[in-house]
C-alpha cells in the first residue's frame, strides 16, 4: 500500500485530481518512480487507487 500512498501524494501534489489522472500522471513518471519505489506490479491501475483510498478512513 507504500507505493500507492506515496505515488498519489506526489501526483496530487502535481496537479492531478482525478484517478484517472493519477494513474496517467504515474505512468509518464514511471521510469522516475521506480527509481525510489519497489513497482514489482508497474503504476497501480486508476481502480487501484479508487479501492485503497475508499478504503482508508
Amino acid at each position: 500500500m507504500r507505493p500507492i500512498l506515496t505515488i498519489a501524494i506526489l501526483i496530487v501534489i502535481c496537479g492531478a485530481d482525478r484517478w484517472v489522472g493519477i494513474e496517467s500522471f504515474g505512468q509518464v513518471k514511471k521510469k522516475w518512480l521506480k527509481r525510489i519505489l519497489e513497482l514489482p506490479n508497474g503504476i497501480p491501475l486508476h481502480n487501484t487507487f479508487a479501492r485503497v483510498f475508499a478504503r482508508l478512513n
